[in-house]
């Protein structure tokens, strides 16, 4: 997922997560897993404050991510 910068605090980012939640608890699943880059601007503080949480970081061909998951 990707929000424009110009639309970065509009809630995009948030709806986005909450509709892919409703997703996947109809599926059903049980949690969600993604991954930011973790450099200074990436995603990964957005994701911990709409409840994700960090489980592991790892350098995928020589880029550095944060893993992150929400239990539903």
């Amino acid at each position: 997922m990707a929000v424009l910068p110009a639309e970065h605090r509009k809630g995009v980012g948030r709806k986005c997560l909450s509709e892919a939640a409703r997703i996947a608890k109809v599926w059903p699943a049980d949690a969600i897993r993604l991954d930011a880059y973790d450099i200074k601007d990436g995603s990964g503080p957005f994701y911990e404050r709409c409840g994700y949480t960090e489980v592991g970081r790892a350098v995928y061909r020589s880029t550095p991510h944060i893993y992150y998951e929400l239990i539903l």
